[in-house]
């Protein structure tokens, strides 16, 4: 799923402390500190939302007030509130909307409103005209066109104010269909426009424009009927907004293809540097570790920590805390975070739900609930305790129940050797029925071990890097570097041989494509093919220079790989590539240019793929020019 791994390997032990699930004070809070992606500017953002919602681009002082309310306000979701409450709004474009709704059931496509919105704005065509057109179409008339005046009128109440007609409202409206004195257009405009109808479709109306005014498309049926009911219930039109901005398809929308777009993280001052990072597969959320102390209020412990950044609000929070509320003593990295931003795992030195240990440098993962404000250790021994030794290099699932790491098996599956650590292997952790497996156990490594686990989105696959080292007749050793697929239904599948010594192993969210290198070259293994497709290729083609520092994503199914060239100390070439593997293709994406030496590491990517993050490194000490670039990755425009 992600592959951004820091190792500490700090093999001391630690005396055992008794673990559970401990509930901790809530994660630090944070000012608001938003970014315009998918825009360059706040201004570009304001333009875009007048020529969405208005058609037309804003004042001056508009656009001066809507960067506020934007920024420093209630967000992008709010401008869009407000801009929806306009007597353009409400009076050109929420009655065909309406209309659509009582007609025909559904959200407009966006070509209909479009062209409505035009006839609507300019003045010539009364509601009364364009319900006229709507009577005379395929799709109504194949609804309503051969019942009787009666029975049309009794189907209008059922279907637009979802209720029996009353008989005395029943007999008004068919005698005045009888009696020639309105059309089956007028009567429509009647029930739409009533009170009721405004009334009980307000919901309906908000869930059917903004995707269409937004995104330029019309909801799926079971989208705009979840978002409608939401709406009804209570949800603000700007946070709805706000989940439409945030979106990926947003992004895909509104950005220009592989444009980085800068994340400050802080207001004021130097841009935070932050290490590794993880997004979920909507966008929303970033967890990232990060040493600096101005992110959020009483940052005071001078270590990295664990961090949750919502697009949304804007908001950083500080997630790797101790139970007490205190702030851990010892550097807490490489978070890993679930697909609705609810768990959050990572690795620290820290005893977060014990006492402190000082001295003490095994490390532990640990699980953080954001919803209940509960963390539970991950890496625990079969008595419920710490490792002692160290676990690391972890991964979690799409819906946060497994959790995979590399670790001492000191006492977690099997008991601990005494006076020394156990093997080292991977594990997978599942958190619901508090049991872990050793994933690698079964193999016959000798001296040697296994790391580099990376999780499937279901949790149910497992790619990880087995070194076996055995002595050989006449006192030799040898040495195997073997990529394996674990698979929870069919076990070990064993995969390529002859892998660097030091190579991580991607896989994708699908458990289909294994990334592994060779000689340097990063290689694609679909078991249970043994074929291996070389990937790191430049835009011509030819193989890409080994890179010890190289970093990997990869999209959800496999098609898209994001790696690194970033040579030690950065460089002015250091670039991020992209890989099709369907095209056949690589994209380089290069840093902003007011980047200067400063190289994109610790690529993440959302699912789909169309979504990429990546953090600055700056040579040492200075700050980064950003502390996190966006960009959308639309290869196919």
């Amino acid at each position: 799923m992600r592959r951004t791994t820091t190792l500490l390997l700090r093999l001391a032990l630690a005396g055992p402390v008794l673990l559970g699930v401990l509930a901790i004070a809530p994660a630090d809070p944070a000012g608001a500190t938003r970014s315009p992606f998918p825009f360059a500017s706040w201004s570009d953002l304001v333009d875009q939302q007048y020529a969405d919602l208005l058609g037309r681009a804003p004042s001056t002082g508009e656009r001066d007030a809507g960067i506020a309310q934007a920024r420093d306000g209630g967000g992008p979701g709010a401008l869009i509130a407000r801009l929806r409450s306009t007597a353009d709004q409400t009076g050109a474009v929420d009655p065909l909307v309406r209309l659509y709704l009582a007609y025909v059931d559904r959200a407009p496509d966006p070509g209909g409103l479009d062209f409505w919105i035009a006839r609507r704005r300019n003045g010539t065509w009364p509601l009364v005209r364009v319900s006229q057109q709507f009577a005379s179409s395929s799709e109504f008339t194949g609804i309503y066109g051969s019942l009787s005046d009666r029975a049309f009128v009794e189907l209008v109440y059922a279907n637009v104010l979802d209720r029996p007609g009353d008989p005395g409202g029943i007999d008004y409206w068919t005698r005045q269909l009888d009696l020639g004195r309105r059309s089956r257009g007028e009567v429509m405009v009647g029930f739409s426009e009533s009170s009721e109808h405004i009334r009980t479709s307000a919901g309906a109306v908000t869930a059917a424009v903004l995707p269409v005014l937004l995104l330029d498309r019309a909801p799926a049926r079971a989208t705009f009927d979840d978002d409608t009911a939401r709406l009804d219930d209570g949800l603000a039109v700007a946070d709805y907004a706000d989940e439409l901005l945030t979106s990926t398809a947003y992004a895909r929308r509104a950005a220009p293809p592989g444009r980085p777009v800068a994340v400050a993280l802080v207001d004021d001052g130097p841009r935070p540097r932050v290490r590794e990072l993880d997004i979920t597969p909507d966008g929303r959320f970033i967890a990232y570790s990060s040493a600096s102390a101005d992110i959020v209020p009483g940052d005071g412990n001078g270590v990295a920590d664990v961090f949750v950044w919502d697009r949304r609000t804007g908001r950083s929070e500080r997630i790797s805390m101790r139970a007490s509320g205190d702030e851990p003593a010892y550097a807490s990295l490489d978070p890993a975070i679930s697909d609705d931003g609810r768990f959050v795992a990572f690795v620290t030195q820290d005893d977060l739900t014990g006492p402190a240990h000082p001295g003490d440098i095994s490390t532990d993962i640990y699980r953080y609930d954001r919803r209940s404000a509960t963390v539970e250790l991950v890496s625990v021994t079969q008595e419920g305790l710490p490792t002692g030794g160290f676990a690391e290099q972890l991964d979690i699932s799409a819906d946060g129940r497994f959790v995979s790491f590399f670790g001492t098996n000191d006492g977690i599956t099997e008991p601990s050797p005494p006076n020394s650590s156990g093997p080292v292997e991977v594990f997978v952790r599942d958190m619901e029925q508090e049991a872990t497996t050793d994933v690698s156990g079964p193999l016959d490594l000798g001296d040697g071990y296994a790391w580099f686990p990376d999780l499937s989105a279901d949790g149910n696959r497992m790619a990880f890097h087995a070194t076996s080292v055995h002595e050989a007749p006449g006192g030799e050793r040898t040495t195997e570097h073997r990529a394996y697929l674990w698979d929870r239904t069919e076990g070990l599948i064993t995969g390529p041989a002859d892998i660097d010594p030091s190579a991580e192993v991607t896989l994708s969210d699908d458990g289909s494509t294994v990334l592994v290198e060779v000689d340097g070259q990063l290689l694609a293994w679909e078991p249970p093919s043994m074929d291996l497709e070389p990937v790191s290729l430049d835009a011509a083609g030819s193989p890409v220079a080994p890179d010890e520092q190289r970093e990997v994503a990869i999209s959800g199914d496999g098609s898209l790989v994001v790696f690194t060239d970033c040579p030690e100390g950065g460089s002015d070439d250091g670039t991020i590539l992209v890989r099709d593997r369907t095209a056949g293709r690589t994209v380089e994406l290069a840093p902003p240019p007011e980047a200067g030496q400063e190289c994109q590491t610790a690529p993440a990517l959302t699912r789909d793929g169309d979504l990429l993050a990546t953090t600055l490194r700056a040579p040492w000490p200075g700050p980064p020019t950003a502390s996190i670039l966006l960009r959308t990755l639309q290869l196919d425009r």
